[in-house]
């Protein structure tokens, strides 16, 4: 019989998947997932309180010859961390190097042509560090995972801006000042008219620069 998973602060698809042991897009394809589907069009986006099914497993089967060794991999785990490093203009900060820490474990790498950063990581991992370059010039990034609230949230909305280089506080308060100074930067630099009210138009451009896999009717750090 199914299950129901009520999503907790800080839970994604694939946490919630493993934890199951359920390949994430299996969860999330469910029937019984449709009407959150339409709410959320990302399972890595989804609010505390949120309700997943979780589909009864299906046992597989594999014929293989013996007297040798096989290798069998699980869906979905580990999970994929991407992303991308843009300069004051806009452009790709391309064979940058980098350190991401996830739970102890550093992972060197460079960024490719597309200023992009991408490593597995565990998918119980709440939180990491990213090192951008190296020695006393290194920028430091404190990372959160699982954490991007739906853009229909206001604490998506700051998120998305803090995230964008728009400093504001992520407290949930739609009428702050400090929301409506960063709000009004994002729109000036986005060609917006700059009233500082977040308006359909200014919450669709954030989701678009931000995380172009949400829309703004239904759309965490």
């Amino acid at each position: 019989m199914p299950l129901r998973h009520v999503v907790a602060e800080g839970e994604g698809i694939s946490k919630i998947a493993e934890r199951y042991g359920i390949n994430p897009q299996t969860i999330w394809d469910d029937a019984g997932n449709a009407t959150l589907r339409e709410q959320r069009p990302d399972p890595n986006v989804l609010l505390p309180d949120d309700v997943l099914v979780i589909p009864d497993k299906v046992l597989g089967s594999a014929s293989c010859a013996t007297g040798k060794r096989h290798v069998f991999r699980r869906l979905g785990v580990p999970a994929l961390f991407v992303m991308q490093l843009l300069d004051a203009e806009d452009a790709p900060r391309t064979g940058i190097a980098y350190t991401l820490e996830v739970d102890g474990v550093a992972k060197n790498g460079t960024t490719d042509d597309t200023g992009m950063v991408r490593q597995w990581v565990p998918c119980a991992s709440q939180s990491g560090r990213l090192l951008i370059g190296e020695g006393d010039a290194a920028e430091e990034y404190a990372l959160e995972f699982g954490d991007l609230r739906p853009l229909s949230d206001t604490r998506g909305v700051q998120q998305r801006l803090r995230n964008l280089g728009f400093t504001c506080p992520v407290d949930g308060d739609a009428a702050g000042a400090a929301l409506q100074s960063a709000i009004a930067r994002f729109q000036a630099w986005a060609g917006l008219a700059a009233t500082g009210i977040l308006d359909d138009a200014t919450r669709a451009e954030i989701g678009k620069l931000h995380d172009s896999t949400e829309t703004p009717e239904s759309a965490s750090e």
